[in-house]
């Protein structure tokens, strides 16, 4: 036996049904776009942490390595550069991106 329910009969319960049902949608959209935003968030987490191993293989080559010290100075000051631009780029890409519950309660 197939339990439906009765059919709405007042206007208020319409548009009640109505704003309830694009409430929905509006949450679904947020949702989609949430997850969107954290996938890509993810992915420049991954580049940005492969970038910090690559940096930090160089800086530890760089401390073992036997050429003049003026030449490892020079090449382990722009290792630390590389470093620190790349630790600001991770910083402007996590703090442009807006959470969803921000985005829920705006």
């Amino acid at each position: 036996m197939s339990t439906t329910p009765p059919p709405i009969t007042s206007v208020e319960e319409q548009i009640e049904l109505h704003t309830l049902r694009e409430r929905v949608k509006y949450l679904e959209s947020l949702r989609e776009s949430e997850k969107q935003s954290l996938g890509d968030q993810i992915e420049l987490l991954k580049s940005l942490l492969e970038t910090e191993r690559a940096d930090k293989n160089k800086a530890t080559a760089l401390l073992t390595d036997q050429r003049s010290e003026a030449n490892k100075l020079e090449i382990f000051e722009k290792a630390l550069k590389d470093l620190s631009d790349n630790q600001m780029r991770m910083m402007e890409g996590l703090s442009s991106k807006k959470g969803f519950l921000k985005k829920l309660f705006s």
